[in-house]
């Protein structure tokens, strides 16, 4: 347990890491982009896409602090993560990894979106359409197994 512990604490470390990089991130956008390139809807979409990434990154930080705190929650967190049913579950719905390919794509759509408006929707209508069909093949498998 206190291997899980000592995981869940890194993981913990990585998530807060990722919050101050988008954070920056937006605050880089919004302070040092000339304001052509801040009345476009690609860089409402990168905002957008950055407000949700900081939102859900916290919600995941709050939610594993509150775990880290409670021996009981720590516990049940680790059986959930160790549940063979759900690994079987994730790894023929290809999880975590299409999950992983779908924001790189859309991160990859907020890159290209300074240079590219075609190549920008073409990733996010790529990226969404990815995610989408993972979220029904785990939903499918949750089902059926």
């Amino acid at each position: 347990m206190e291997k899980y512990r000592r995981w869940l604490t890194r993981s913990q470390g990585l998530k807060g890491a990722a919050v101050a990089l988008w954070v920056a991130w937006l605050v880089a956008e919004r302070l040092l982009l000339p304001e052509g390139l801040r009345d476009t809807d690609a860089a409402a979409f990168r905002s957008g896409f950055a407000c949700g990434m900081i939102g859900a990154l916290t919600a995941v930080l709050v939610r594993g602090a509150q775990t880290l705190r409670n021996t009981e929650k720590l516990r049940q967190a680790w059986v959930r993560q160790h549940d063979e049913r759900m690994i079987a579950i994730r790894a023929r719905a290809g999880m975590p990894m299409l999950l992983y390919a779908s924001v790189a794509m859309l991160l990859a759509a907020c890159v290209v979106s300074y240079t590219n408006e075609t190549a920008f929707k073409t990733l996010c209508v790529a990226g969404l359409a990815q995610a989408l069909l993972g979220l029904a093949a785990k939903a499918y498998f949750l089902k059926t197994m």
